[in-house]
């Protein structure tokens, strides 16, 4: 048996169980995204503003998927070719199964860029409402003390005020026995 049969056989039993694993994970990436709110139980990464699953998660599951069903699609219509393939349009077959893993190697290594970037994102923006929260809370701290500095002037204030009226009351008196 050739390099090229053992690869087509070796295809022709795992692109089928690999169809079947894709589609058994879209089945749940979009039974999920379907149930609404489920911001309790799957990370935030994953999750948009309404707290349903991302619509980039469920495109990457349907992306997955699409290109598992075209590689069993190719797979199926090479073995229905059966051995009428030339040595020539076997090679063909490598390659393009090489073409297509790796296109899905750079799919893995992008959506893995792309979950690295949000988690970052997340990070970030944890860091930025933690920053937030403390500005107000010091925010908050100065104004209690400054109305308290105020509230103490005031009372200095009426202090004084009733001190100065006893002494405008004495100053009258003074000038009253002065001009008798």
């Amino acid at each position: 048996m050739t390099k090229q049969e053992t690869l087509s056989s070796r295809l022709v039993s795992v692109v089928p169980a690999a169809v079947y694993g894709g589609a058994g994970l879209l089945v749940l990436i979009v039974g999920l995204r379907g149930l609404g709110n489920i911001s309790s139980f799957i990370p935030q990464v994953f999750l948009g503003a309404d707290g349903r699953l991302s619509p980039a998660v469920v495109g990457i599951g349907l992306t997955a998927e699409f290109i598992l069903l075209m590689l069993m699609a190719y797979v199926v219509f090479l073995k229905s070719r059966g051995t009428q393939q030339s040595s020539h349009e076997r090679q063909e077959v490598v390659e393009a199964v090489a073409r297509l893993e790796g296109y899905t190697g750079a799919m893995d290594r992008r959506v893995d860029g792309l979950v690295s970037d949000l988690t970052k994102l997340g990070y970030k923006f944890e860091r930025l409402i933690e920053s937030e929260r403390r500005f107000v809370e010091a925010l908050n701290e100065h104004i209690d003390a400054e109305t308290s500095v105020r509230k103490n002037l005031l009372d200095r204030i009426d202090t004084n005020t009733g001190s100065l009226k006893e002494v405008q009351h004495m100053m009258q008196r003074v000038f009253r026995i002065t001009s008798a």
